[in-house]
């Protein structure tokens, strides 16, 4: 868990994505592998999880069951994006 944590907070930090006072979340878009938009504001309503990684990350691979373990268990609780 602190592996995760620590993991968003220096993808936060060094993120491509300013976030100035005059945007919010809902606006912000991420892409898919596949390069498709996805809109975080269609997940309003319920808790997101946003998980940005990268292939050449060997932690981010070491967490992958683990966010499927979480998904799993919360099912339509919580959105996951990743």
């Amino acid at each position: 868990m602190g592996c995760v944590i620590l993991i968003i907070t220096v993808v936060i930090l060094y993120s491509k994505f300013i976030v100035t006072p005059n945007i919010s979340i809902d606006q912000l878009e991420v892409q898919d592998l596949k390069g498709n938009k996805i809109e975080l504001a269609k997940y309003q309503g319920k808790p997101l999880v946003v998980n940005y990684w990268a292939t050449w990350c060997a932690p981010c691979h070491k967490e992958f069951p683990y966010f499927e373990e979480v998904k799993q268990r919360l099912g339509n609780e919580v959105n996951f994006v990743m």
